[in-house]
């Protein structure tokens, strides 16, 4: 059974090649035989888009159908959104410094899952 806390915390192993970071995740797990549908949405409009592809290929391969909304959008969906916000720095490279993602359940107003990454300083 895929779950949307696995894929928000398989995202965050991604970035955790560097050395010194703190993860944080919590969540009620969902599959997509629950919810077919994630809307996706960036919380800012300096977010990468590197991050916003490897969110939206893990959502991809775990059986969900990915809806992009701006970022901007008025309208709420029905349904499941999950929200990333990522903030860039620099280091001699361009490093991630933090992520957070939260996934939504717009039908209850409720949160399903949250998850933060941040690049603890060296």
């Amino acid at each position: 059974m895929k779950h949307i806390k696995l894929i928000v915390s398989g995202t965050l192993c991604l970035l955790m090649a560097s050395c010194g970071h703190q993860v944080t995740a919590s969540g009620t797990p969902i599959s997509a035989s629950q919810t077919k549908t994630i809307h996706l949405v960036c919380d800012r409009e300096l977010d990468s888009q590197e991050v916003h592809n490897a969110v939206k290929k893990e959502l991809t391969n775990s059986g969900f159908r990915v809806i992009n909304l701006e970022d901007n959008t008025s309208a709420q969906p029905s349904g499941t959104t999950l929200h990333y916000r990522d903030e860039w720095g620099w280091d001699l490279v361009t490093l991630i410094r933090e992520l957070d993602i939260k996934v939504v359940d717009n039908n209850r107003n409720t949160t399903l899952s949250t998850a933060h990454y941040t690049q603890l300083s060296t």
